[in-house]
């Protein structure tokens, strides 16, 4: 009977879980879907900004965002998830900044966003972090603005030569790469089927000068840089919450069909048992009267 009762407890324990983790589920299916659609709706001005850009490319060396000059200090951004639970999300990219830190013979610093992240490296061994920014699960663009404000200062002022962000490259639900990408000094990326040009004879007329519409320009493309690096990081993090919460789910509840199948059959023993000394004891007393 002891080992009937702790089945029914470890049922009920995974059972319990169970629940939990579909919950956990149903949550990251809506952020993740809300953090696509956002994603979706950015991509026509993100890439708008870069077709502008493109009219402007011939000056953009000039100006301060885009100088090229020696790199004798970089600074590292690092985008992480805001909790655990999303299976190796968070630790590849962890292991990849670690294996960098261990090759890197510059001076460096490191800006860390998202709570995991801000929580992690504080009990972890990756020393030089500067600056730590919260990040919401569904970003906000004034979030992305006030980063990309601080990067900005810190390369203008001279204090880091070049600037890195480090994060997971959303592909799909089911895969997420770890990557480093430039962010200053700023280059203008080129997109499939662009040509660097603007694709028309339009002749425009820039107000109050070119020089003044380039400068604001390149912000405008550096803060959308930034958004769509913090929307890859909530499409990818909770996406792989997602999808660990519906393996956890799974694993569940093969575990309790399991647990019950193996219950029953020890209930039929446990019956069978008793039924067998019953009929026993039945004979043994009629030989007795006989």
């Amino acid at each position: 009977m002891s080992g009937i009762r702790e089945l029914k407890r470890r049922i009920k324990s995974i059972s319990s879980t169970e629940q939990m983790t579909k919950a956990m589920k149903m949550v990251a299916v809506s952020k993740y879907n809300k953090a696509l659609l956002k994603m979706q709706d950015f991509k026509p001005y993100s890439r708008q900004c870069d077709r502008l850009l493109s009219q402007l490319s011939g000056d953009i060396e000039g100006t301060p965002l885009a100088a090229d000059r020696a790199v004798s200090k970089i600074c590292y951004v690092v985008v992480t998830g805001n909790r655990g639970l999303c299976g190796s999300y968070n630790m590849d990219l962890f292991r990849k900044l670690t294996a960098m830190l261990k090759e890197e013979q510059r001076d460096y610093t490191i800006v860390m966003c998202g709570k995991w992240g801000v929580g992690h490296y504080k009990s972890s061994k990756i020393e030089g972090v500067s600056q730590t920014f919260d990040v919401d699960d569904i970003p906000t663009y004034a979030q992305a603005v006030k980063i990309s404000e601080y990067l900005r200062e810190l390369f203008l002022s001279g204090e880091v030569d070049q600037v890195c962000f480090v994060y997971q490259a959303f592909k799909n639900i089911l895969t997420q790469t770890p990557v480093t990408k430039t962010f200053l000094p700023y280059k203008r990326e080129e997109l499939p089927g662009d040509d660097g040009s603007a694709g028309d004879d339009t002749e425009y007329l820039f107000i109050p000068d070119r020089e003044s519409i380039l400068g604001d320009l390149v912000i405008r493309c550096l803060n959308t840089e930034v958004y769509r690096i913090l929307l890859d990081m909530a499409v990818g993090a909770n996406g792989s919450m997602m999808m660990a919460m519906r393996n956890a789910s799974e694993n569940s509840s093969t575990m309790i069909a399991d647990l019950s199948l193996k219950l029953n059959r020890m209930r039929q023993n446990s019956v069978t048992t008793e039924v067998l000394e019953i009929a026993s004891g039945t004979v043994a007393k009629e030989e007795e009267e006989k």
